[in-house]
């Protein structure tokens, strides 16, 4: 791949860490997916994992997303069955 400045173009660059504010790392991911599937609520993740300041960025609402896509929604068994007689 090859990258080239447009002509009486600015300069543009973003950091590290402003680039993974909006774009979460895949090893970081990795370790939140450990982290809820021990049953861990979202916010205690966020305490637990003080990686750096990567990690502090992270929304909570991001952090709730890996926690839902591991183990469901957190109010999943409050959610009765659709066949009523195996609700009871």
């Amino acid at each position: 791949m090859r990258v080239e400045r447009f002509q009486n173009s600015l300069d543009h660059t973003h950091s590290l860490e402003e680039r993974d504010k909006v774009k979460c790392p895949q090893i970081i991911r990795n370790l939140f997916e450990q982290e809820a599937i021990k049953n861990y609520r979202p916010p205690a993740i966020l305490k637990k994992m003080d990686l750096s300041t990567i990690v502090k960025e992270l929304r909570l609402k991001k952090v709730t997303n890996i926690t839902h896509k591991v183990r469901g929604t957190l109010d999943a068994h409050l959610i009765g069955n659709p066949d009523r007689k195996q609700d009871i």
